[in-house]
């Protein structure tokens, strides 16, 4: 859809320099990097809470190893160690020679993840879905959402889809 369309007849949620739209472990990485560099960052997702797949559908074994050292550090690191700080990480016995070196408690993830999003001055809305993408001279500029108040949009000067 047309940006300045919507523009003249919907009423825009939010602004940012980055909008991420999915909230993710991928999603949840971007924003959270991104606000620490600096740039205004809004992150929505459908669900009730943000993980994605690990927390809300309980897929939570990390593959952190090639089976001879740990190959995946950054963001997954920090996560890991705020949820070992509460007990809600452990580490495979066999590490790093196990398949899935970690496996976290999804309710504890939930907590960390938002807390690294809250702390990086993320906005993050949950419970909405990102629709109908907003072009603007052929590059993406945007999405429409179906919120409490009735369809919005959200736009940033990069849009990721996570």
């Amino acid at each position: 859809m047309d940006l300045l369309r919507v523009q003249e007849s919907l009423p825009v949620a939010a602004e940012c320099d980055l909008l991420v739209c999915g909230g993710g472990c991928s999603g949840i990485t971007a924003a959270v990097a991104a606000a620490r560099h600096g740039a205004r960052v809004v992150l929505i997702e459908r669900w009730p809470s943000v993980g994605g797949m690990a927390t809300n559908a309980l897929v939570n074994g990390w593959h952190r190893s090639d089976r001879e050292e740990m190959v995946i550090y950054g963001l997954v690191e920090e996560s890991a160690q705020r949820a070992e700080r509460h007990g809600w990480i452990r580490r495979d016995p066999a590490y790093p020679h196990a398949h899935e070196t970690h496996w976290f408690d999804p309710e504890g993830m939930r907590i960390v993840w938002q807390r690294m999003l809250d702390e990086a001055g993320v906005r993050t809305f949950c419970y909405l879905t990102a629709g109908e993408p907003l072009v603007e001279g052929g590059r993406l500029r945007g999405v429409l959402a179906d919120t409490k108040r009735g369809r919005q949009a959200f736009l940033g000067q990069i849009v990721i889809d996570a």
